[in-house]
């Protein structure tokens, strides 16, 4: 199952990319009203009360993290020495679930962002 990208550049495929790997880890009822994959925005926000927006220090491998409305990612490791989690996100077909760190300084667990979501 996947939608067209929703939200952003036409080409960022980061909802689809969480969205597949919730189905097919068994929650196939996370889609919108439209019957699609939630959108960035629509994750951050809690996808229409779906999500829980966890403390950051209960953050565990699965969660989804979300960055100001416009990427999403999965969680896939936290890493308690220095406060940052690894994700897996899509970008663009040709960069379907890429393990992403805090080289650029957004993985940090206690900033502002990402929010952390785990499905109710």
């Amino acid at each position: 199952m996947s939608s067209a990208p929703q939200g952003g550049e036409k080409n960022n495929t980061c909802n689809i990319y969480v969205g597949e790997v919730l189905y097919k880890a068994g929650f196939s009822k996370l889609l919108n009203s439209e019957k699609k994959y939630y959108s960035a925005k629509e994750i951050y926000n809690g996808a229409d009360g779906k999500l829980v927006n966890l403390d950051k220090v209960l953050t565990k491998p699965g969660d989804i993290a979300a960055w100001g409305g416009t990427h999403v990612g999965i969680v896939v490791k936290v890493n308690l020495n220095d406060n940052t989690i690894v994700t897996r996100e899509g970008y663009h077909l040709s960069d379907m679930g890429g393990e992403r760190t805090n080289t650029d300084g957004k993985r940090e667990i206690l900033s502002d962002e990402p929010r952390i979501f785990r499905v109710k």
